[in-house]
């Protein structure tokens, strides 16, 4: 016999069926701007409320399930949209694939990360930043500033999964079979089908959602890009990102036939996020400006320690040369070792550089923070 909720989902979606099917590739709306009608939330239910047209995300933890009409709220292939708003230090979300659960954390399905600023919760650092298919699919620089409104728009078809962020590719992803599925609680983190839901991470990560909408697919598409090699390099990026690493590669060179256009697929291929450098002819705020709008980190190579970077840069690359000298012979080395150490270590903290390369490959990184 049926389960009661098969039964009714089957039921409802019969009752739909004509509608979705006159408005066949057409955006239909989830939430209506007035109520919380179609969504449940899960355990501290006053974290939801609707203000001024907006459905606000301000409490304690609590998740907020699409259980409305529009196709069953289950959904297989799929393009979902949201407007965000977020306040400094938030940390939200956007859930696909799930099913209502009345406490903790979704296990099942994915979630597309929103944080622009949050740093994590007591000695948890948060390095996954908006756009993020968590776990997965990683992204460590952030390029939306909170308090303004952004677009997040995840397609779904077949095993491939796209996340965009204003229109900016920024995930590209192509489900294993088997799925590979991270370490962590979310033990259901693989394409199935379901309903959506939308986070309200902790008490002080406030965010705010509009025009949450979707358009459902046919459920027979096919994903057109192969499916990748899952060897140990795969799991690993995988396995290693869920733990906070970050998996960025920050000395990628346009040269030698790479263009821009092949080194991001390649990027989103491998899950590892890349830092372009610039050509040394080409280190400038022009071409930092051309390349805003990518999905990478920009940064340009210095033989010697610049006095101060250019703010449309994230990183510079800078040659520590004397670490691989050898002290004179009539100089102590602890003391030769010390003045070293202290030297880098007030380049790190004195410049505005966040990565220092030494030429025996070593390198050192910190935060710069910058205005």
């Amino acid at each position: 016999m049926p389960h009661f909720w098969e039964t009714r989902r089957a039921f409802l979606r019969a009752l739909t069926a004509p509608v979705l099917a006159s408005a066949a590739g057409n955006w239909i709306d989830l939430f209506d701007g007035r109520t919380l009608d179609g969504w449940r939330p899960s355990e501290n239910k006053e974290s939801w409320k609707v203000r001024d047209g907006v459905l606000a995300a301000d409490g304690l933890r609590s998740h907020l399930f699409y259980t409305g009409p529009v196709h069953g709220a289950d959904f297989r292939n799929f393009e979902l949209e949201v407007e965000v708003l977020t306040h400094p230090d938030c940390n939200s979300g956007v859930y696909f694939y799930t099913r209502y659960q009345e406490k903790d954390f979704p296990q099942k399905g994915f979630e597309v990360q929103i944080n622009n600023t949050a740093g994590g919760e007591g000695n948890y650092r948060e390095r996954k930043k908006t756009a993020s298919l968590y776990g997965l699919r990683n992204m460590y620089k952030q390029f939306q500033p909170d308090d303004q409104w952004f677009k997040i728009r995840v397609s779904v078809r077949g095993k491939n999964i796209q996340v965009r962020l204003n229109e900016m590719l920024m995930v590209d992803y192509v489900e294993p079979t088997p799925p590979v599925i991270p370490d962590g609680m979310e033990h259901e983190r693989f394409l199935d089908h379901e309903t959506f839901a939308l986070q309200c991470h902790n008490d002080g990560s406030r965010a705010f959602y509009r025009h949450v909408r979707v358009r459902p697919l046919p459920d027979n598409l096919a994903t057109a890009d192969p499916a990748p090699t899952v060897d140990d390099v795969f799991r690993e990026v995988i396995n290693v990102g869920r733990h906070n690493v970050p998996m960025v590669d920050f000395h990628v060179n346009l040269k030698g036939g790479l263009t821009l256009e092949s080194a991001l697929a390649k990027s989103r291929r491998d899950g590892i996020e890349y830092g372009i450098l610039a050509a040394p002819d080409a280190a400038s705020d022009r071409w930092a400006r051309r390349m805003q709008h990518q999905p990478v980190f920009l940064g340009f190579e210095s033989h010697s320690t610049p006095h101060s970077a250019s703010a449309l840069f994230d990183y510079v690359l800078s040659d520590s040369t004397s670490w691989t000298q050898t002290p004179a012979a009539n100089v102590d080395r602890e003391q030769f070792m010390d003045e070293l150490v202290a030297h880098t270590v007030g380049v790190l903290e004195g410049e505005q550089l966040d990565i220092f390369a030494s030429s025996t490959g070593a390198t050192f990184s910190c935060q710069a923070q910058r205005t």
